[in-house]
């Protein structure tokens, strides 16, 4: 019993180990920005007062809203400022009294100007991740919970394997196809175990 435990498990952990070693030793890398945001910062809060709206007559908006918006982080955490929203497809977002926010400082000099930069949606994505994985394990069971933590292996990968061989200079093409191996070999392990069907 001893040795089947051992067969199954201390080889997978094993490598899971070396694996980890290796994701440390990857990530030693210096990250150079591709677009300088030197002085920007994105900083969260809530829109407290419309101080000028920019609907129309017939419901579009147009131009940009002033609103008060309260800050929940950066250097002016607490404070009220008074900013601007445009009304575009890539920035700003229509603001409403209680709305929660991105706002986007820059720093020139001693003059700080911010803007909505969108709406705060990051409750909303996390609460949607949550919910699909949980979807997965009460639809699947213990299945659907390896296939989540399959998953969450996957998205791990990109962020620390993928991104930091693309930085250190290695094709782009090679190394999503390493990923790609790496994850399936993984899913497959914890979704049918080390079986022959699985080899």
């Amino acid at each position: 019993m001893n040795r089947v435990v051992w067969k199954r498990w201390v080889p997978p952990l094993v490598l899971l180990a070396l694996f980890l070693l290796l994701v440390v030793r990857l990530n030693q890398v210096d990250k150079v920005a591709l677009v300088s945001r030197e002085g920007q910062t994105f900083e969260k809060g809530v829109v407290t007062e419309i101080l000028q709206d920019n609907i129309q007559p017939d419901g579009s908006r147009t131009g940009e809203q002033v609103v008060r918006v309260l800050m929940k982080s950066g250097e002016l955490k607490g404070q009220e400022i008074e900013t601007t929203s445009s009304s575009g497809f890539l920035f700003g977002a229509p603001c409403t009294v209680g709305m929660k926010v991105v706002v986007m400082q820059s720093l020139s000099g001693d003059t700080v100007v911010s803007s909505v930069y969108a709406q705060d949606r990051e409750f909303q994505i996390l609460a949607f991740a949550a919910l699909y994985l949980l979807a997965l394990c009460l639809i699947g069971g213990w299945q659907g919970a390896k296939g989540a933590l399959g998953l969450i292996f996957t998205f791990g990968c990109i962020l620390w394997v993928y991104l930091p061989l693309v930085y250190r200079g290695w094709s782009p093409f090679w190394s999503a196809v390493l990923v790609c191996a790496v994850t399936a070999v993984v899913t497959l392990w914890l979704v049918g175990g080390p079986t022959r069907k699985t080899l």
